[in-house]
């Protein structure tokens, strides 16, 4: 696997410093949860801890890494403080996404296929609702989604568009993978 140093800043110094070797597939968009920035992976889940400014490996379900999810999209998202997985048909397709949830942070063994959302496309689940919905976003846009009947509604907003802004405070200078520390 290719690899380039990354450097990281804490927001007051003037000097950067070496975080080690980030593979090159952390420019994908990931999520922020426990302290760490995720990016996925075909085959595993990359972290970055910023309390110890290292580098990890995460597992991906036994399910995902066999069959047809290699050649599924794969999506990182926080859902109720845990790390969410979605899995959807390559492209921008609709079809069936998969939705895994780690239950304890960091145990392979932990990770459950939770719900799938039917007819979606490239859903990412935000939060569980009351009555079991879930707040899934869509690019730009959001819509509850219910599992059992397997319908969604678009939240409709004043201005007509969801801004969204990335989890991670990531910046690319060069080939150096900079990371910025609140």
């Amino acid at each position: 696997m290719k690899t380039q140093l990354a450097k990281i800043q804490t927001l007051g110094d003037c000097e950067w410093r070496s975080a080690g070797y980030a593979p090159l597939k952390i420019m994908m968009d990931g999520c922020f949860l426990n302290g760490s920035s995720h990016w996925p992976d075909h085959s595993y889940i990359w972290s970055f801890d910023f309390g110890k400014e290292v580098f990890s490996l995460i597992s991906l379900p036994n399910d995902v890494n066999n069959g047809s999810y290699k050649k599924m999209d794969k999506n990182l998202s926080a859902f109720n403080s845990c790390l969410c997985l979605s899995c959807s048909p390559t492209g921008y397709t609709r079809g069936e996404i998969d939705i895994w949830i780690m239950q304890k942070y960091g145990v392979k063994e932990s990770w459950v296929k939770q719900f799938v959302i039917v007819g979606g496309s490239w859903s990412v689940p935000v939060m569980q609702l009351d009555k079991g919905m879930i707040l899934v976003r869509t690019g730009d846009n959001l819509y509850v989604y219910d599992p059992q009947t397997k319908l969604s509604d678009a939240v409709e907003f004043k201005h007509n568009r969801l801004l969204s802004c990335g989890d991670n405070a990531v910046l690319f200078v060069g080939f150096d993978v900079s990371f910025l520390r609140f």
